[in-house]
This record gives structure tokens, sequence and C-alpha cells, in this order.
């Protein structure tokens, strides 16, 4: 069995609920990319673990599909299966080329959420550990009463004293906050 890192943003917890450690649930995954797939007929399917919830990845296109005007991606990496935004689709075309094609990239995995989930096999996972990250005061923008917080950090951006170690997510009542879950897929 393998183990994968992934990020629970504080907006959508009670979408995911109940995590707890030891409790195995049914989960579909999203992974969060910042710059364009590489693009090849052929190529190896890997997920390679950088740190926490970052990956480098490799997959097979095995859906293309057009939900709310957004182009999305089912990827089979062989470990498991997630989907990715991969901007704004063609208007009026059926297909953008993607399927069936080998695709590479840098991201973030989190946890999938409605619609765009559809397509993506579940997986069974069970938490094994649970790290909740309080954004620092340094990255929470105040811009007239209007308040900007980070869906998510990259380790680098926090210390030590923001993270807590927690066996159970109860609530999304703290949105200055987000969590890393590391799964053991079943």
């Amino acid at each position: 069995m393998s183990t994968i890192w992934a990020h629970l943003p504080g907006y959508s917890v009670n979408d995911h609920l109940p995590v707890k450690v030891g409790k195995a649930v049914n989960v579909k995954f999203w992974m969060v990319v910042a710059a364009r797939l590489q693009v090849r007929e052929m190529g190896d399917s890997y997920l390679t673990n950088s740190t926490f919830a970052e990956y480098e990845f490799g997959g097979k296109v095995i859906s293309e599909m057009t939900i709310n005007g957004m182009l999305v991606l089912v990827i089979d990496t062989g470990a498991f299966q997630f989907y990715i935004e991969n901007g704004r689709a063609s208007e009026g075309v059926l297909n953008n080329g993607y399927f069936g094609k080998f695709v590479r990239g840098k991201g973030r995995l989190a946890l999938g959420e409605y619609p765009y989930s559809m397509g993506v096999e579940e997986v069974k996972a069970t938490p094994q550990q649970i790290i909740k990250v309080t954004v620092p005061q340094s990255h929470i923008l105040n811009d007239n009463g209007t308040i900007s917080v980070p869906l998510y950090l990259l380790p680098d951006e926090y210390t030590e004293a923001d993270t807590l170690f927690v066996d159970e997510i109860t609530d999304s009542s703290n949105n200055e906050a987000f969590y890393l879950v590391h799964y053991q897929l079943v």
C-alpha cells in the first residue's frame, strides 16, 4: 500500500467530513497546477512527492470534459487518478486534443470538489496524520476591511509554530487555516 499527502483548504472542510485519523473514507483528488502541462504522444506514468502535498507527475489523459466553461482533464498516473483544471475550454469544441495523450507537470494534490471530480475514480484512503496549518498574519491581507487569506502556503512560507497535529477535523470555523492530510491508500 502507498501513502500520499493531500491539501484540504479551510473553506471546504465541511464538504469532506468526517476526516479522522484511522477512519477510512472514499476520496477523489484534484491536482492544482500553476504552470501549463507538458503534452506528449507517449510517456511514463509516475507520481513523485517533493514535499507534503507537492508533487511531480506524469500520466495519461483518460477523460476530457468541459464543466462550467473550464477544460477538465482526468489523469491516470498508475497509482491513482486525479483531475486538473486546464484553463478555459475552447468555445464550441468537443475535443480539445488531450484525450489519450500523456502529460507531465507539477502541482499540489488536494481533495476533489464537485462537479469537477466527475469521472475520477474514488480511492479508499485512511488518514494517518493530520496537520493543521494556521496562516501566519504576515500572509493575511486586510484592505479597508476586506480580509484575504491564502488557501495554501508552501512549506517554506510558514514555521513549525504555525502547525498543530490533530486527530480529527471537526468543522471549518477557522478560515485562516488549512490542513495537510497524510493518507494510506487501501
